[in-house]
C-alpha cells in the first residue's frame, strides 16, 4: 500500500472517529445521564448518593404497571392501524388507477409537517361531545336523538385514532417510494396465476417492500412510545395515562418533581426502543430487496374495475378527516365568535395574540431557533449521511445507531437529561436559562429525523465523484467541496426543513427547558389551550401553519430547481 493511500485512509478514519465521539457526546451522554438519574437520591446536580428509592417510586405498585400496559397497548394499536393504512394508501397511489391518488403524497406531507399539538387541539374541538362538528354530523346522518356523542375525542379511541392518522402519513412516505419501484412483471405473473388484486398486494408487493414496511412499523412504535401532546390533551382528561404523560405528572407533581421516579418509569420503554433500533439494523443489514426490470417492466397501473369508486371515496374521506377538517377547525377556532357556531366570525382572538408582547416574543424565538437550529441540523445530518454511506461497515453502524438511540428518550425526559448534562459538564451551568440549552435539547430531538430526510438525496450522489477528484490530486476538503457540495442542496434543504419543523413544533423539550424570556410558540399554545383560551391557542397554531406552508413551498421550488440544475449538468 502506498504512503499516500495510507495517509488518505488514515485521515478518513480519523475524521470518522472524531465524528463518532461527537455523536456519543450528543446522543449517548444524555441517555446515560437519564439512566443514572433513576438511581440517584434527590434532585439532579445534588451529590446525595445512590438509592433504589426512585426505582421503587417509579416502577413499584400497580399504577406503574398499568401505565406501562396502557403504553404498550396504545403503541400496538396505533402501529397496526397506521401500518395497514399506509400500505393500503401506498398501493393505491403507486400501483392503481384510483381517482384522486395524486392528493395522497401532498396530504401526507402536509400531515407530517403539521405539529401534533395542532391535531390534538383540532380533534379535541371537533370531537367535543356536544358542540363538535364530527358529532353534529354523526347525529344528523345517523338520526340520533341525543344531546351529545356518539364520538368522544377525549377517550382511548380518540387518542388512538388521531395518533394513527399522523403515523399513517409518516409510514406512507417510507413505503410508497419502495412500492413504486417494484417491477411490474411480478404483479403480472401473479395475476396470470389467478391471484386477485388484494392477494397480489399481500403475496407479491408486501414481501418485496418488507424492509420499508418493517422500518415504518418500527418508526411508528418509537413515535407512539414518545408521543406527548396527543395523549396529554385527549387521554389525560379521560384518565388514560401513558408513559409520557405519567412522566410529566411525576415532574410537575403537587409535592415537587420526583426526577428519579420519572427516569425509572421510562427505563423499560427506553430499553424496548433501543432493542427496536438495533433489531431493525440487524434485520435489514446486508439484505437487498430490489427488483430490476428492463423496458418491458414499464409502469402500467392495476385497474380497480368496479371497486374504483369505492377506493377513490376512501381517499377523499381520509383527506377530509386527516387534513381538511382539522385545518377548518383551527381556522374556525381562531376566527369563530362562539364554539360550535360556524356562521359568526371575529378577529378578536388574533388581535389579542398580536397585542401580547410575550406571545410576539415567543413567535420570534420559535422562528429564530427553528431557522438556525434547522441549519445546524442540516449540515450535521448531511455530513452524517455522507460518512455513513461511504465509511466502513462498523463505523457506519456505530454512527447511525448512535444517532437513532437518542429516540429512546421520551421527549419530556430528554429535557431533564439535557438539564442533568448541563449540571455535570464543566461550564454547563452557564447555559441555564439561555436559548442555547433549549437548542441543544431540540437538536438532539430533531437530528434522527433530519438524518432520515438527508439520507435519500445523499445516497443519490456517487462516491466515485469524490474519489475521482482525490485521484486527480485534490485534497479531502477541496475534493468534497468541488465534487460533492454542488450536489447537496436537495439533501440540505430537506434536512433543514424537517429539522426546523421539528424544532418549532416540539412541546415536550422546551416545556422543561424554556424560561419566560425564552418561551416558544408551541409552549405558549399548549399553555393557553390548557387554560381554556382556545381562540388564542388556535391563532398561534394557525400563524405557525401558514408560515410553514409558505416556507415549504419555497423549499420545494428550490429543491426542484436544484434537481433540474443537477440534471442539466449531467446531460452536458
Amino acid at each position: 500500500m502506498s504512503i499516500s493511500l495510507r495517509s488518505r485512509l488514515s485521515t478518513r478514519f480519523l475524521g470518522t472517529d472524531v465524528l463518532v465521539l461527537v455523536c456519543l457526546a450528543l446522543f449517548i451522554l444524555p441517555l446515560v445521564m437519564a439512566v443514572l438519574l433513576a438511581f440517584q437520591e434527590g434532585p439532579p446536580g445534588m451529590r446525595t448518593g445512590w438509592s433504589l428509592q426512585g426505582v421503587r417510586d417509579g416502577l413499584g405498585g400497580g399504577e406503574a404497571l398499568g401505565v406501562l400496559k396502557a403504553t404498550a397497548l396504545y403503541s400496538l394499536a396505533v402501529t397496526v392501524l397506521s401500518t395497514i393504512g399506509a400500505v393500503y394508501f401506498a398501493w393505491l397511489f403507486a400501483r392503481t388507477d384510483a381517482w384522486f391518488r395524486a392528493l395522497l403524497p401532498l396530504v401526507m406531507i402536509a400531515i407530517i409537517v403539521t405539529p401534533s399539538l395542532f391535531y390534538a387541539i383540532a380533534f379535541d374541538v371537533l370531537g367535543s361531545p356536544r358542540t363538535g362538528l364530527i358529532n353534529e354530523v354523526l347525529r344528523g346522518v345517523l338520526s340520533l336523538d341525543r344531546a351529545d356523542g356518539p364520538f368522544h375525542a377525549q377517550s382511548w379511541t380518540g387518542m388512538v385514532l388521531v395518533a394513527a392518522i399522523r403515523s399513517t402519513a409518516f409510514s406512507f412516505v417510507l413505503i410508497a417510494p419502495a412500492m413504486m419501484h417494484v417491477a411490474r412483471p411480478l404483479e403480472e405473473a401473479a395475476r396470470l396465476a389467478g391471484a386477485g388484486r388484494l392477494r397480489t398486494l399481500f403475496t407479491v408487493l408486501v414481501p418485496v417492500v418488507a424492509p420499508s414496511i418493517i422500518g415504518a412499523a418500527i418508526l411508528a412504535v418509537i413515535q407512539t412510545l414518545e408521543a406527548f401532546e396527543i395523549p396529554l390533551i385527549l387521554g389525560t382528561p379521560a384518565g388514560n395515562r401513558v408513559l409520557s404523560t405519567q412522566v410529566f405528572a411525576l415532574l410537575i407533581g403537587p409535592t415537587g418533581a420526583n426526577y428519579p421516579a420519572a427516569a425509572a418509569l421510562a427505563l423499560p420503554v427506553m430499553g424496548v426502543i433501543a432493542l427496536l433500533v438495533v433489531w431493525q439494523r440487524r434485520l435489514l443489514r446486508g439484505k437487498e430487496f430490489v427488483t430490476v426490470s428492463g423496458k418491458s417492466g414499464s409502469m402500467e397501473r392495476t385497474s380497480l374495475g368496479r371497486t374504483r369508486p369505492v377506493h377513490s371515496a376512501v381517499i377523499l374521506v381520509f383527506v377530509a378527516i386527516g387534513f381538511l377538517l382539522p385545518v377548518a377547525q383551527i381556522v374556525h377556532s381562531a376566527f369563530g365568535d362562539r364554539m360550535g357556531d360556524w356562521t359568526s366570525f371575529t378577529s378578536r382572538h388574533v388581535e389579542r395574540m398580536a397585542d401580547d408582547d410575550g406571545l410576539r416574543e415567543a413567535i420570534v424565538n420559535s422562528w429564530v431557533l427553528a431557522g438556525f437550529g434547522g441549519l445546524a441540523i442540516a449540515v450535521f445530518c448531511v455530513v452524517i449521511s455522507w460518512v455513513v454511506y461511504r465509511t466502513s461497515a462498523r463505523r457506519s453502524a456505530v454512527l447511525s445507531t448512535t444517532v437513532w438511540l437518542a429516540t429512546t428518550l421520551p421527549g419530556i425526559l430528554l429535557g431533564v437529561a439535557v438539564f442533568v448534562v448541563a449540571l455535570t459538564v464543566p461550564g454547563g451551568r452557564g447555559l441555564f436559562g439561555t436559548v442555547w440549552l433549549m437548542l441543544l435539547g431540540l437538536f438532539i430531538a430533531a437530528a434522527p429525523v433530519g438524518v432520515r430526510a438527508a439520507d435519500g438525496p445523499v445516497r443519490q450522489i456517487s462516491p466515485e465523484l469524490y474519489e475521482a477528484a482525490r485521484l486527480h490530486g485534490a485534497g479531502p476538503v477541496r475534493a468534497w467541496v468541488s465534487s460533492v457540495l454542488p450536489l447537496l442542496p436537495p439533501g440540505l434543504l430537506a434536512a433543514w426543513f424537517v429539522g426546523a419543523v421539528v424544532i418549532s413544533s416540539n412541546v415536550a423539550v422546551p416545556l422543561l427547558l424554556s424560561t419566560p424570556q425564552t418561551t416558544l410558540l408551541s409552549v405558549e399554545a399548549m399553555t393557553r389551550y390548557r387554560e381554556g383560551d382556545v381562540g388564542v391557542a388556535a391563532s398561534l397554531i394557525l400563524v405557525n401553519l401558514v408560515i410553514w406552508v409558505g416556507v415549504g413551498a419555497v423549499v420545494l421550488i428550490l429543491s426542484k430547481l436544484a434537481g433540474l440544475r443537477h440534471n442539466d449538468s449531467r446531460a452536458s
